[in-house]
């Protein structure tokens, strides 16, 4: 093994702040009160957040601040005004998301520890040596990189590694899911995940028959566990190892922090699945680093904690239910019930042995069907035991002075810190029993109170005097006070006030909006008439189509896939080398450092939600990006006065609102590594159908799946809207459409200010449309 990971542990509440650290994290996430991916935490105040900082540094944990949300315009100085704070009181790092943010921090804080979210969605040594260029010292890794990607990345920069190793998995790339966002306007990424992944879908075909008439979790991921692969993550190098759970129980965090604490140090393991397992378990999987695919990754029965099965239902009455259990039972154990209306728990009053039990309930149970316990109150009890009292202590040294006719003296040495404090007494002369030295360090060991205990104590006294015990005890809270101060004044820094006043600019008449059109297979760009297309982006490559397109005065880019390893971009780059064509769009970060030499747009994957990320991307020399579709009329108004970059939107399109190394039809066809997408009869055509009866198409691209928004945006009636708001370009992006030539038709039309009936016929052929969010906005 090349290193000793550090174990970092979540904390949503101050009570599962200190059951991590008491249960040996080396470092502890949390989020404040706004900013944070988190939102239904209970999060930290600014109060709790200073205590936490002092209880962690004091035990030498670090404490990481996740900021790690979009951010627009208005709400960048009230972030950075928050950063200077927690710059101040000490905090070690911030994980942020936002472009925007990530830039003004390295320029206003340039020694603030930098980690860059999985928000990110780094999963490339390109992503990583763009990141590292720009002085972030830590990557939080998209859960999804193989580990020989992480090896890569590892051997090839000197940036720090994080890697998720427990706990709840994201379906989708993180920072590219918008599938809350536009179904209910809850948007991941700011914080309010609604997590339709937890859902349950029907499989459609594309004649719209339903392959399997029930419904099926085909979305939601089993739950992290690499508890017996850390040995390859220490060979590799990774400096972090992370586990997921601010919304979990404090005795949650205590159980999981304490058995990867243990395997972390070589301990014994035994046992310790079993407890994971009782804490709280989709079922559990290795994940896609360690290439876990079809039912080594989602289990489609169920999407939330199904605990540890104990047992089988042998009869069941209206008022009890008689139990072939495998397992003992505790006193206040938590089982679950399968029955025809549901699962019901209950609490049993009693302990049970293995062997055919009866128990009271209040429901009927099916017959033959699991008992599963859900919480076990021993475990639980255990986990909240191993934090109530504080295990940590740091050991002091003093010194005492009592010479007779002087003020008593105690000196204390903490670490480097040192204080001495004054009795305001004279020491007398003893009329009776004098002060022994063993007196004096009965006194100064009562450290209970304190953060400290008695390591050593010298004792200078003269013969027969006399100080009160009541001094002698005020002189050690005293200097534990004292030094308890200076110790947590050690990590503060100065605040700096941060102002961000950007001029607004002037912009000259920008002319009628322009459109880019999308393609992504050379089938359906065939159909389309160029004469009104200022820019095209493809996702193929043709050499004649492209140089067709610069000879017709036209602009071209290239339109590369989200998710590229290095491997991926090396090859691209050699198919691209020749081609004829105007630029990229970069879609992830690891393409701007891919392509350094060529034209880039900023694609939407970027999530640029503010003019600072804008300002983020002009120092690659982007000027020209597709804002987040997640943006206002307003929001992009606002963007448009304080930036001169070009704007673009997607003026029509199924937005992509899941991007996937998870395929939901390898569950029906029981795919593992053997799998061939490229000839799969599911590679597209087919959908996922809600609990609304709502249709989502899918596409698997090479080996990833993409799921497409219900219905397609289209702005075609608000184009002067659009105009109005700064945008440039409209994009209109086609993904499964038969008449593109009739869709950028009534673009045109609309854009001259005529009439068009093409919403209504959009409604009749997929029922209805969307204008996305540029009027209602994201929460």
């Amino acid at each position: 093994m090349k290193n000793k990971m550090e174990l970092l542990a979540p904390a949503g509440s101050m009570e599962a702040f200190v059951a991590a650290v008491q249960n040996g994290a080396d470092a502890v996430y949390l989020g404040g009160k706004n900013f944070s991916a988190r939102a239904s935490a209970n999060n930290f105040s600014n109060e709790e957040l200073e205590e936490a900082v002092f209880y962690g540094h004091f035990r030498g944990v670090k404490i990481y601040l996740t900021l790690n949300t979009l951010l627009d315009d208005r709400e960048v100085e009230e972030a950075l005004t928050y950063v200077a704070y927690l710059y101040s009181i000490g905090v070690d790092g911030l994980i942020v998301q936002d472009l925007g943010l990530a830039k003004l921090v390295k320029e206003h804080f340039p020694d603030f520890d930098l980690h860059a979210s999985t928000q990110m969605t780094i999963n490339s040594l390109e992503g990583a040596r763009l990141l590292e260029k720009l002085g972030f010292t830590r990557l939080v890794l998209a859960r999804e990189t193989p580990l020989e990607e992480m090896k890569l990345i590892k051997d090839s920069t000197k940036v720090e590694i994080e890697v998720f190793g427990h706990g709840a998995l994201c379906v989708a790339y993180s920072g590219q899911c918008y599938m809350s966002s536009m179904i209910g306007g809850r948007s991941g990424n700011r914080g309010r995940c609604a997590q339709p992944c937890r859902k349950s879908y029907k499989i459609i075909k594309e004649d719209g028959r339903v392959l399997k008439d029930q419904r099926a979790y085909l979305l939601s991921p089993m739950d992290l566990y690499t508890l017996e692969d850390l040995d390859q993550l220490m060979e590799i190098g990774i400096d972090s190892l992370k586990i997921e759970g601010r919304m979990k129980r404090p005795d949650y965090v205590a159980t999981v922090t304490n058995a990867y604490r243990k395997a972390i140090d070589r301990q014994s393991l035994k046992g310790q699945r079993q407890r994971l397992s009782q804490a709280f378990n989709r079922g559990f999987t290795r994940g896609r680093a360690f290439k876990a695919f079809g039912r080594d990754f989602v289990d489609d029965s169920r999407p939330d904690n199904r605990g540890v099965e104990v047992g089988k239902v042998l009869l069941a009455k209206a008022k009890e239910v008689q139990v072939d259990l495998y397992k003992d039972l505790g006193k206040e154990d938590l089982l679950e019930f399968d029955t025809a209306k549901g699962r019901k728990t209950l609490t049993i009053g009693q302990a049970y042995k293995p062997g055919k039990v009866s128990l009271p309930t209040n429901f009927l149970a099916l017959a033959g069907s699991q008992v599963r316990r859900i919480i076990k109150a021993a475990d639980q009890a255990q986990a909240r035991e191993s934090y109530q009292e504080d295990k940590y202590k740091k050991p002091i040294d003093l010194v005492f002075e009592g010479k007779l006719g002087a003020y008593p003296l105690l000196k204390g040495y903490v670490d480097s810190f040192q204080a001495q404090v004054q009795g305001d007494q004279l020491v007398q002369e003893a009329k009776s029993a004098p002060l022994s030295p063993d007196q004096v360090e009965d006194q100064m060991a009562k450290l209970g109170d304190t953060d400290f205990y008695l390591r050593s104590l010298k004792v200078d006294l003269d013969p027969n005097v006399f100080i009160p015990r009541g001094l002698l005890n005020a002189l050690r809270r005293d200097l534990s006070e004292d030094l308890t101060k200076k110790i947590a004044k050690e990590d503060k820094r100065a605040y700096k006030k941060v102002s961000l006043a950007k001029e607004k600019i002037s912009r000259k008449n920008p002319g009628p909006i322009k459109f880019a059109v999308s393609f992504e297979t050379k089938e359906a760009f065939e159909k389309i008439s160029w004469d009104q297309v200022d820019r095209f982006y493809l996702r193929f490559l043709d050499q004649k189509i492209y140089s067709d397109l610069l000879k017709a005065g036209k602009e071209v880019y290239f339109r590369p896939e989200k998710i590229l390893y290095h491997q991926d971009l090396e090859d691209l780059k050699e198919k691209v080398k020749d081609l004829p064509m105007t630029g990229i769009l970069a879609d992830n970060l690891g393409i701007i450092e891919a392509f350094p030499d060529h034209k880039l747009i900023g694609d939407t994957g970027l999530n640029v939600f503010s003019s600072y990320a804008l300002d983020f991307l002009k120092d690659f020399n982007i000027e020209d990006t597709i804002l987040s579709t997640e943006l206002t009329l307003d929001q992009i108004s606002n963007i448009r006065s304080k930036n001169s970059a070009i704007l673009q939107g997607l003026g029509y399109g199924f937005v992509r609102v899941m991007t996937m190394d998870h395929c939901p039809y390898s569950l029906i066809k029981n795919c593992g590594q053997d799998r061939k997408c490229q000839t799969c009869n599911f590679s597209q055509g087919y959908s996922l159908r809600d609990q609304m009866n709502v249709d989502f198409k899918t596409k698997r691209e090479n080996d990833k799946t993409i799921i497409y928004n219900s219905y397609p945006i289209s702005m075609v009636d608000y184009i002067k809207d659009l105009e109005k708001a700064g945008l440039d370009y409209l994009v209109l992006d086609f993904s499964f459409e038969e008449n593109p030539d009739q869709i950028l038709a009534a673009f045109v039309k609309a854009r001259a200010g005529q009439p068009t009936d093409l919403n209504e016929k959009l409604k009749d052929q997929w029922t209805n449309i969307t204008y996305g969010h540029y009027f209602r906005g994201v929460k």
